[in-house]
This record gives structure tokens, C-alpha cells and sequence, in this order.
């Protein structure tokens, strides 16, 4: 388990969403929006690096979509 911690692609700012999920959970994610506090839109997971923070910094990066608070998930 770890939190689901993704990078704003307007603002360059890492965004923690408080969401806790395996890595199976994050995989199912790729066609989910979530909310970003730091420029209020919307972003599609699918194409925004995207990882699960396990203890604070340490980052497992599940992988995908390198291109480029509260979130809610859709």
C-alpha cells in the first residue's frame, strides 16, 4: 500500500492526493481524472507520471505516463 502521488502537467508541482491503494488499484486507474488543487483542472491519469509514495519520500514508480492536497478521483 502507498499513496497515490501525481505530477500536475500545468504546473510542474508533484501532488499528493491522500489516497491510499496497491499497486494493483493504481493500474486500474489509467482512464480515471482527478482534481488538482494547484491549477483546479482536471487531469486524465493516463499520460501524467503517476506513482505510489510508500513512508514519506520513497517512491516506488509504478510506472507509467512520463510525459510530460485533495484530488478527487472519477
Amino acid at each position: 500500500m502507498g499513496t497515490l502521488v501525481f505530477v500536475c502537467p500545468t504546473t510542474g508541482a508533484e501532488v499528493s492526493t491522500g489516497i491510499e491503494m496497491d499497486v494493483a488499484t493504481l493500474h486500474q486507474l489509467e482512464l480515471s481524472k482527478v482534481f488538482c488543487p494547484h491549477c483546479r483542472q482536471q487531469h486524465q491519469m493516463a499520460g501524467i507520471p503517476n506513482w505510489l509514495a510508500m513512508g514519506g519520500t520513497a517512491r516506488e514508480h509504478v510506472l507509467r505516463g512520463c510525459e510530460s492536497g485533495l484530488v478527487r478521483v472519477h
